[in-house]
């Protein structure tokens, strides 16, 4: 893991993310840019999907673990 990522919350990414798109949306991004742009926008999908991927793995297992009402 990066350090960025050790530093950046799924929240700040989503801001960055949605930044990103309306930058994108509006043809505001340089086109010399363009590709760094995507390229961080890719590393960043990747980062929330993978945070996202944690805190399932972390709930199905208390899911699993926790007591039946049986």
């Amino acid at each position: 893991m990066s350090e960025w990522q050790e530093e950046l919350s799924y929240e700040e990414a989503m801001k960055m993310l949605t930044s990103m798109l309306e930058k994108l949306e509006d043809g505001s991004i340089p086109i010399d840019q363009l590709e760094a742009t995507i390229d961080r926008a890719n590393e960043l999908v990747a980062f929330c999907q993978n945070k996202l991927r944690q805190i399932n793995d972390k709930l199905a297992a208390k899911v699993k673990n926790e007591p039946k009402d049986h």
